[in-house]
This record gives C-alpha cells, structure tokens and sequence, in this order.
C-alpha cells in the first residue's frame, strides 16, 4: 500500500488550497476522482496545514500586509475609499472600512433604501463583519460598503456610518436594520434625516424566546393579536389594540414597553406606510449575503487579506451577473402575443425604452393579474360610510396587495378636494365587497390604497384594471420611480405621452402635465440628492465624457485665440484656476483645523505598517469542544446511564433506565409502542 503523494498530487493540493480555497472534503474527492487511488485523512491533512502555514498571506503582521496591498489599489485608482482606525494605547488595529469605486457609484444611484446587517465567524480575530446593501434596478442585491469592527457598539456604529458620509455625502432615505440598539443610537446621531425600518422577521424571532414560556399556551393567539396590532393601518387603532394587549396579556407589558414600544416608528405599519421602501419589511437579502459570503471563505480561521479578497470575489460575481443581464437585454427576442401585451402595447413598448428588463416583467405581471379585477365608479359617500369593520389586517408580517396599507379616509384625506377626477372602487372578480380605492387626479396622476406607487415605485394592478374601462385613466412613464430606470435613458421624461389602453386608440401625444403639478417622482430627476453634500460624487464614465466635451471647446478656443494673440483668452483661464486653487486652499485650511487633534495623534503614532494584529477577542463562555472534569461528588447531570458498555436512555419522569418520557408508564399520555 503506497500512501506517499507523488509530485503532481501534490502540486494539485497547492494549486487547490492556496488558490481554490477548497476545504480538505473537497480537495480528497477530486483527487480520488483524478488519480483513482485512496486518500487518507491524515496525510491529506498534514500537506494542506503545511501549505496553509507556509502561503506567504499569513504572514506575522496580516493588518500591514492588508494595507499595502489597499495602499496599491488606491495608487492605481484614487477612487478608493480606505478608513481605519486603531486602539493608540496596543498599537492594534479595531476597525477598518473600504469601498470600491464601482461601490461609490451603485451607492450613488441606490443609497435611497440601505440594508445593513454584521455576520459573525468570518476571520481568526473575531471581528463582525457589516454589509450594507442595496439594491440596483435589476432588483438584485448589491454589497455597497463593508466594514470591520472588533465591537458591536454604539461608537463602533457611529464610525463607520461616518466613513459613508465622509465616502459619499449621500446620507440614505430609509436604512434598513436587525433593530441593534447600538445601531439605533448611531443612526440617530449620524443620520438624523433617515428613517430607520426595523426588521420584523428578527422581531418575530425574538418573541418566542422572550415571551414564550410566560405565556404557554396562550402565545399563539397573542402572536395573532400582535400582528393585527402591528398591521393596524391608522394610528389611533395601533395604540387601542397596544393598549388591548397590554391588558389581556399582563406578562408581556414589560418586554413590549420596554424594547417595542420605543421604536414602534421603525416596524409598525401606520407609522411607515407611506415611505418608499422597496415593499422591504426584513432584512432577509442581508443574511443571504452573508450566506454566500461565508461559502467563499476556507473557514472562520481567515485573514484580513482573505476576507478582503473574498469580498472582491463576491463584488465580480455582481458585476458579472450584471453584464449578463444586460447582454441579455440587448439580445433581440420575438415574443408571443397575450390579453396583455394587446391592451397595453404602447405601455409596453414606453416600459422597454426606459426601464430594465426586470421591472417590466414586474409590471407585466400587473398587468395580467389587472384582467381578474373588477372596478366602478363611487361617491365619497361611499367612504364616509368607511368603518373600521371595513379594514382587512394581515395576521403574519408578510403583506401582499389584496390588503390595504392605507385606509380610504387617509387616501383621500392626501388629495386636494378640487384636483379629483373621480374615485374608482376595485375587487377581485371572486370577491365583491370593494377591496381598494383609485383615485384619478384630474393633472393625470392617480393614488391607490394598495401604495404600490409609493412603497415600490411601480404602477399596481389595480390602476391598470382601470384603465381597461376608461380612458380617463392614463399611463405616464414618469409615474414609475426614477431609481428603476435604464441610467442612460433619464432625459426627456416631461415630455413623453400619456398613454390609455389600446382598445381607446387615443394616443394622445402631450404631456398633460401642469408645471405646478408635476408627478410625484420626477422631481428628482437629474437632481443630485438632496442630502448629498455640495461635492456630490461624480461616475467615472461622466468624468470621462466631460473630459472629451471640456477637451475639444478648449482646442478650438485656443486656435480662435492664437490667431490674435488674444491675451484676455490667457487672463480667463488664470482668473479660474486662481479662484479654484483659492477655493481648495480654503477647504483644506477647514479640514485641517477640524482634524488638528487627530492629525497630531497621528504623528506620535507609528507608521501603519507597524500596526499590530487585532487583538482576539474571545466571547463569554467555555470555549467549544471542551467540557469540565466533574469532581468525585458531584452528580452526572445526564440523563443517560453506560450499562455494560452501552449507553440507555434515562427517563426524566421516574428516572428509570430503559425508556424516555414519552414512553415513560407514569406519564398518562405517553406513546405507546407498536406491538410487532
């Protein structure tokens, strides 16, 4: 039996550890597969720790190695983005942030809605790992800014959502968390303008494990009553049934008023559900980041270097699956005639113009579901007969369109009195109590109880069944947020047509669109945000289009000059670059008084390259895998027994030998066994 690997065997087991990063099951199969001769674990065991030992990336300073290596990426490319910071005390490295520049320019185009969450076992020192994510109109999730911190807290917070600012000057609209406290507190403090949405899937989570056992039996049916508590679509009917369950469920008061109530802002349906948030309630795309991060990862015995490359992995696997729709999108496709595609085609042919290919999928499903509605004209009588017994709530956290998020009398109360066309009720066809309300304005924009328009930025379906009975009822592009758009196709959007369904055949080509009514959504386009900061990030692909437009009127003014000798051609450009020197010098004179304090620590420290390892933090606790010796006396607190060399079960009723207690003859409802 030859056990010894031979030359290419072990060339394999290198190539595949140091640059495969594939864990030793892996790397045993495809060598059985190659060679066809046995592994054994040992042996395969002992060269991958010595290739693992000796990979010059684990080196004794891995923070030095990781910042020459930023330090080369950013000489290449300025447009990197490197914070860090350090405890001056160890000389150790507690935190670092990093952003990219394809990062700054998808943070720039879709920092209106952030997720953020940390994953934990990633690296040998026991830092957290914080993903923010956004989402790109492909509706695909894409890692924006990442950061490493040695501890979760409220400063630890604060710094990097700090380095964002200091990044990008675009603070978010909504930002999206797993109710961290410690969060909560930065958020506050860094982004005073954000509206912060908690996550209600870790809310749910953390209602079992807190409320459980107080309540038995009963946390079934409070589960129940806290969603339609949470669902409760006007303010005032949030805190009747609060207080309701306050009262029918005693035991709870204490955990609901103290880590609830306080943020009922960030989960609670009637304070949110008039924001843009994507239709996003958790922060589930986040945790599957987090997931196929940690698959690219050899395990959680990695470097800073390895987490970094592997961050760079998952940032090409975006770009590449980008290029790929896009490629797709361009491709020319023949598709067979519906219902749909014949009553909307001028919407349809609007939709592939301006927005990606995913969002007119979305919106051709809305499309279709529009034929199994129903819709008819009302009186606001009909609304002022609106009573509470008329709102539908959801039981479970996940909504859906058939549920109202917005009650009649708030719809209605959001429109001036004078600007309404008319009211529409809609109802699925297999229903018919009135589901939803449509209002038409009469400058061409329509508001709908479903809020799709408003928490998605997409034309619902309802709105769509209305089109189909009249051509009052008219599709604008604009109505669509501007975030979902093809980014080279935002200009003109004022000047394109209404369209009304196709069996009206009015084509009309004006915009309808009054000056001082202009659509919800176009205000900000081609406006930079407006929390951005008064040097708002440029694209790469701008400063070069600028460069080419700037280069060309320059060489014909010069040749314009030079035939005069023009000397006021000279004295403009002097007169501009003098101001712009002028205006820098004044900027760096301002940084440089507010980080006089930090510059001077900075100076006594030494160079970065000396910067130690983080220190490893090891949590609370017996490390795993060890167990403590018992002494003489104690007693076994298993409630299994070795009896002749065998393990038996041990009862938990009689503490019997032989059964459990399910099968335990002193339980009156044990389970009895099958006779054979």
């Amino acid at each position: 039996m030859n056990k010894a690997f031979t030359k290419p065997m072990l060339d394999d087991i290198e190539w595949m550890c140091i640059y495969g990063h594939l864990k030793p099951l892996s790397i045993k199969r495809m060598l059985k597969a190659k060679y066809n001769r046995k592994i054994y674990n040992q042996d395969l065991y002992k060269v991958i720790y010595k290739h693992r030992k000796n990979n010059p990336q684990l080196g004794n300073n891995d923070v030095s190695q990781l910042f020459v290596y930023l330090e080369t990426l950013k000489e290449k490319d300025p447009r990197w983005i490197i914070y860090k910071d350090w405890d001056h005390e160890t000389n150790t490295l507690t935190r670092i942030f990093w952003m990219s520049p394809e990062q700054l320019e998808t943070w720039h185009h879709y920092s209106d809605v952030i997720l953020n969450d940390n994953t934990a076992k990633t690296n040998r020192y026991e830092m957290a790992l914080s993903f923010f994510v956004a989402i790109d109109n492909n509706m695909k999730s894409r890692i924006v800014a990442q950061a490493l911190m040695d501890r979760e807290t409220k400063d630890a917070y604060a710094w990097v959502l700090q380095c964002t600012l200091d990044a990008t000057g675009i603070t978010p609209k909504v930002f999206i968390t797993d109710a961290d406290p410690g969060m909560d507190a930065a958020i506050l403090l860094k982004y005073p303008s954000t509206f912060p949405i908690h996550c209600i899937w870790h809310i749910s989570q953390n209602l079992p494990l807190r409320l459980k056992s107080k309540l038995g039996e009963l946390f079934d049916q409070f589960k129940k009553d806290f969603y339609e508590c949470r669902n409760s679509l006007v303010e005032e009917i949030f805190e009747q049934k609060w207080s309701d369950l306050l009262v029918k469920y005693p035991n709870t008061a204490s955990y609901l008023e103290r880590s609830l109530y306080p943020s009922k802002k960030s989960w609670a349906c009637a304070f949110n559900n008039n924001i843009f948030t994507i239709d996003i309630q958790t922060t589930s795309r986040c945790e599957s980041v987090n997931a196929t991060f940690k698959r690219l990862l050899f395990n959680s015995n990695s470097t800073l270097i390895d987490i970094f490359h592997a961050v760079q992995e998952r940032l090409e696997e975006e770009e590449d699956n980008n290029d790929y729709i896009n490629w797709k999108s361009s491709l020319p496709c023949n598709q067979s005639s519906t219902i749909a595609s014949n009553a909307f085609t001028n919407i349809i042919d609007e939709l592939k113009l301006f927005v990606t290919p995913q969002i007119q999928k979305v919106h051709y499903s809305e499309m279709e579901m529009a034929f199994n509605y129903d819709a008819r004209v009302l009186d606001q009588s009909y609304i002022k007969n609106e009573t509470s017994q008329d709102w539908s709530f959801a039981d479970g956290f996940i909504e859906n369109q058939e549920i109202r998020q917005i009650t009649f009398h708030q719809l209605l109360s959001m429109c001036n009195q004078s600007s309404i066309k008319n009211l529409w009720g809609v109802n699925h066809l297999m229903s018919s109590g009135i589901h939803h309300l449509v209002i038409l304005l009469k400058n061409g924009i329509y508001k709908c109880s479903c809020m799709s328009l408003v928490t998605r930025g997409i034309v619902c379906r309802h709105y769509f069944s209305i089109m189909l009975r009249t051509s009052q009822a008219q599709f604008h592009i604009g109505f669509i947020n501007s975030r979902w758009f093809i980014t080279t196709h935002l200009n003109d959007i004022k000047n394109r047509p209404l369209y009304s369904a196709s069996k009206f055949n009015t084509n009309l080509e004006t915009s309808l669109l009054e000056s001082n009514n202009s659509l919800e959504f176009l205000d900000v386009i081609d406006n930079v945000s407006s929390n951005s900061i008064s040097t708002p990030y440029v694209s790469f692909n701008k400063q070069c289009l600028y460069y080419a437009n700037v280069h060309g009127l320059v060489k014909q003014a010069n040749q314009i000059a030079c035939k005069t000798c023009d000397e006021s051609f000279i004295d403009l450009l002097k007169e501009y670059i003098n101001k712009k020197n002028s205006e820098a010098l004044t900027l760096e004179q301002s940084d440089n008084m507010e980080n006089q304090d930090e510059l001077e620590v900075d100076q006594e420290t030494t160079h970065q390259n000396q910067i130690g390892n983080p220190i490893i933090r090891r949590p609370k606790g017996r490390p795993p895998g060890t167990a403590r010796f018992k002494g003489p006396l104690e007693n076994s607190s298993h409630s299994n027994e070795i009896i002749g060399g065998r393990t038996q079960n041990k009862c938990g009723l009689c503490y019997n030998v032989g059964h459990n207690r399910a099968t335990c003859p002193s339980n009156p409802n044990r389970k009895k066994r099958k006779q054979n």
